[in-house]
């Protein structure tokens, strides 16, 4: 996995683009990975523009940079990333896991399920100061920064996150 591996490099400082998934073909996500390691990607609407994934890394290491940018050519070429569990597989792990969503009542599901994308949010409390697109904001910086999975952020269609 491209993330799993960018991990790895002491080397990468920064990394900022747009990126295209498969799985939303028709939004745009502005991808930032922050010097601490912050990992971002936020849905910024739909593609003004054929879509495409440009990405520019900044770093100290050319050999890990080269590396990072081989691997992203050898995913986005083959059209799935070969560590990443075969179809049938991501389905299945797609199904428990949005039945785990539905079961604890700090998530809500926000769309039906399509495939292997699941889209959720966290229950805010806005009369306690707490407001979903922050809530869900952190989770993703938390989530993406172990590097098992990789969550994006989007507004729903109530205008939150």
């Amino acid at each position: 996995m491209v993330l799993r591996m960018m991990f790895g490099m002491p080397g990468l400082l920064r990394a900022k683009g747009v990126l295209w998934f498969e799985e939303d073909r028709r939004n745009r996500y502005v991808f930032h990975w922050s010097g601490i390691k912050r990992v971002e990607s936020v849905c910024s609407g739909p593609w003004e523009s054929p879509p495409k994934c440009c990405l520019v890394l900044i770093g100290t290491d050319r050999v890990e940079l080269e590396a990072i940018y081989s691997q992203l050519l050898k995913t986005s070429d083959s059209g799935k990333d070969k560590s990443a569990p075969n179809e049938d597989s991501a389905l299945e792990h797609a199904e428990r896991f949005c039945k785990k969503v539905e079961m604890d009542g700090r998530f809500k599901v926000l769309q039906p399920e399509t495939g292997p994308v699941i889209v959720f949010g966290l229950k805010a409390s806005p009369l306690r100061g707490v407001h979903e697109p922050e809530l869900n904001g952190a989770l993703m910086r938390l989530i993406n920064g172990k590097a098992n999975i990789f969550l994006t952020s989007a507004a729903s269609n109530q205008g939150k996150t």
